[in-house]
């Protein structure tokens, strides 16, 4: 391994916490969208060879937050990855509606996003979302970790969800980190969730026959 980032990576400001990386603009290449804890989110476009430019004031809209994760997938089906940004708190300046805390980023194209806030997300301090296809519809869900345990939107495509936080998850909802596997190989995708509470920690058997 060789440590090549002085000549890869743009200077960046302190306080990245997670990134998410995806193709974003579109060329086939892996860009990186980076996380920060109580600032503005940015965004690395790579040039095709592994280089990257700090696209942020051309390419995403400013938002102050205290952002915790990021995950991609193509929401409305254009062909363009989007993001789904959670936190633990946004900046008031920059919310669309009172207690908002989780957005999507919207890709127009060639990875120029814009903000797209949803009422059906939590609004409360959120700390993971992961996306997947739960029930096999090819239209990506979104199990979010919260302040208040886990929420399950399911995907209809085109931006619309429902929640099925209560009808699908078990009452204890409490979880750090999930992991993803088909463990009973019904083409359905299973979960491991991790809490921090000792002997809480659970699998779920996804059931959506």
């Amino acid at each position: 391994m060789e440590d090549l980032t002085a000549l890869l990576l743009p200077r960046l400001p302190a306080g990245i916490r997670d990134a998410s990386f995806a193709d974003y603009d579109g060329d086939g290449v892996v860009d990186v969208f980076l996380v920060y804890a109580k600032g503005q989110n940015r965004l690395l476009i790579n040039n095709g060879v592994g280089k990257f430019a700090d696209r942020t004031e051309s390419h995403i809209p400013r938002i102050l937050d205290d952002s915790q994760h990021a995950d991609w997938a193509d929401f409305d089906q254009d062909g363009d990855n989007d993001l789904l940004v959670v936190n633990r708190l946004i900046d008031k300046h920059y919310r669309a509606y009172p207690g908002e805390t989780t957005y999507f980023l919207e890709n127009t194209g060639g990875g120029n996003f814009k903000k797209r806030s949803h009422k059906m997300l939590p609004r409360l301090p959120s700390y993971k979302v992961y996306l997947l296809d739960a029930n096999g519809n090819t239209k990506p869900d979104a199990l979010i970790l919260t302040s208040k345990g886990v929420y399950y939107l399911q995907g209809r495509g085109r931006w619309d969800f429902t929640n099925e936080t209560r009808r699908r998850l078990p009452r204890f909802r409490f979880f750090r980190e999930m992991a993803f596997a088909d463990i009973d190989q019904d083409g359905f995708l299973d979960l491991f969730a991790l809490s921090p509470t000792p002997g809480r920690s659970r699998v779920w058997l996804n059931r959506f026959d």
